[in-house]
């Protein structure tokens, strides 16, 4: 039983792998540090965040409205179940939002300067990343003494429009359209174990997302979007066995939209960093704490502010 513990501890250290976060948060530091490492097997995670948003941004991070003012504050409860394929470390996970969003919006049309507010269910998300090298699937007593290094995976991520949406409403829980994310999570981990104390990581995730269509959307007929391309990246190192550090950065660059046919010339771009600090605060259970904000975008078309993020999560 002893080092079934200290297997879970080295779990709880690690930030339970494969705690995929969903797209209907605040993107100020992505997906976030250590959400793609593996988790040993027969080992599940529910994972509960909180999040609050300021900025020009709606519930969903693909939508911008120019020099609005909008505050998000919303929950998100998701699992994890852990798979195996072709021997590798890999999961399929599903994520429920829910909360409420208001604003002050831009006095550009179809806006023209109202308010807006929303409360509820947001929008479903169903996904999966598969181990393609260096995350084999391992038990337990060989996941704590398992030295990581270089690892790859291929991440899926589908939104559908389940969310609560009202076409006469400037703000709402749900997107109204289905989108899909796909990614490859990919990493350098440095240290004898996942025990080790200053296990360090570099991580990067390329990805795109695709959009589709939204056929009621607010004051217009149609509104479809490109997609957007971001690469996220952090650098996280163990301070002792119990708490990790982690510098966080997110690069973000397309997404135009037409709406009725009419190009909105929107392209967006910018620059978000952040910081995050994990704390083990028992031997299944972890919590991290993270606030990130643009720090450089094309000024007209990108997102701004900031966002503050608290995840908990627990193995069992």
């Amino acid at each position: 039983m002893r080092k079934l513990g200290t297997a879970l501890s080295s779990v709880a250290l690690a930030c339970a792998a494969l705690l995929a976060s969903t797209q209907v948060h605040a993107q100020a530091q992505g997906d976030g540090p250590r959400a793609y490492q593996m988790l040993p097997e027969g080992v599940h995670a529910l994972t509960v965040y909180g999040i609050s948003q300021d900025g020009n941004e709606t519930i969903d991070p693909a939508t911008i409205i120019e020099g609005s003012d909008i505050s998000i504050d919303i929950g998100i409860v998701q699992y994890v179940h852990p798979i195996s394929v072709r021997g590798q470390a890999s999961g399929l996970f599903i994520a429920l939002p829910f909360g409420q969003v208001e604003g002050s919006l831009t006095a550009r049309p179809p806006f023209n300067g109202i308010s807006g507010d929303a409360s509820g269910v947001g929008d479903v998300v169903l996904g999966a990343v598969i181990g393609l090298k260096g995350s084999p699937s391992l038990s337990l007593q060989e996941y704590a003494k398992f030295k990581p290094g270089f690892s790859i995976g291929a991440l899926t991520k589908l939104t559908l429009p389940t969310g609560s949406y009202t076409q006469d409403k400037a703000l709402n829980l749900g997107t109204n359209r289905w989108n899909l994310q796909l990614g490859a999570p990919m990493g350098w981990v440095i240290g004898e174990s996942y025990l080790d104390p200053k296990l360090t990581s570099f991580e990067l995730l390329p990805s795109v997302t695709f959009y589709g269509d939204n056929d009621e959307p607010f004051r217009a007929n149609n509104m479809s979007q490109k997609p957007i391309y971001r690469l996220e990246g952090h650098i996280t190192r163990n301070l002792n066995k119990a708490v990790w550090i982690s510098a966080d950065a997110l690069v973000s660059n397309g997404g135009e939209t037409e709406t009725d046919g009419v190009d909105n010339n929107n392209r967006q771009y910018s620059l978000k960093l952040g910081a995050t600090v994990s704390v083990a605060v028992a031997k299944t259970a972890s919590l991290k704490f993270s606030y990130g904000e643009t720090v450089d975008s094309n000024k007209t078309n990108s997102s701004d502010g900031k966002m503050f993020r608290v995840v908990g999560t627990l193995l069992f």
